[in-house]
């Protein structure tokens, strides 16, 4: 999954048609660079803690019907 998600957001910089990508790629939310010079980007931020609350309610009921 690492491998993959890093292909995608190498894909994402190759050309412009393909910038839809970079927000399937976390390696492309969050620039070094980028938030020393300019803070977080809101957008990825309500993305990634959309993703950490939709994996956890996941995780809980796939863990429900386990027990």
């Amino acid at each position: 999954m690492f491998f993959i998600s890093y292909f995608i957001g190498i894909i994402s910089k190759l050309k412009d048609d393909f910038e839809f990508m970079k927000y399937f790629s976390p390696f492309d939310y969050y620039a070094p660079n980028s938030i020393m010079k300019y803070g977080f980007e809101t957008k990825f931020v309500i993305l990634a803690l959309g993703i950490i609350v939709i994996s956890i309610i996941g995780s809980y009921i796939i863990y429900r019907k386990k027990i």
